[in-house]
């Protein structure tokens, strides 16, 4: 049975193995990588990796907390929808 569903773990391994290297390439990794096995000195790649690690700058978006205020605002109208249908319940039932 398990012979039957070797070539679904083949592709899934290839799947697996070709979304492990986009991943790599997207984080820098990949570039890392390369550098060790394309240079003949490991000494300064290493050396030069760790420079960057240290003193580079790693570009960033601006944080923002809209996400935060969108989010507080979504629960507070929840909240005023909640108020509202128990007033109205109270209500109705106040009316019977």
């Amino acid at each position: 049975m398990l012979s039957q569903m070797a070539p679904f773990y083949l592709f899934a391994v290839i799947v697996a193995a070709v979304m492990f290297i986009a991943a790599m390439a997207a984080e820098g990794r990949g570039s890392h990588i390369l550098r060790l096995w394309l240079t003949s000195s490991r000494k300064e790649v290493v050396h030069s990796l760790r420079e960057e690690a240290l003193t580079g700058d790693v570009p960033r978006d601006p944080n923002s907390l809209n996400l935060v205020t969108h989010l507080g605002a979504a629960e507070r109208r929840y909240a005023e929808m909640d108020a509202r249908r128990e007033r109205d319940e109270a209500r109705t039932s106040r009316a019977a």
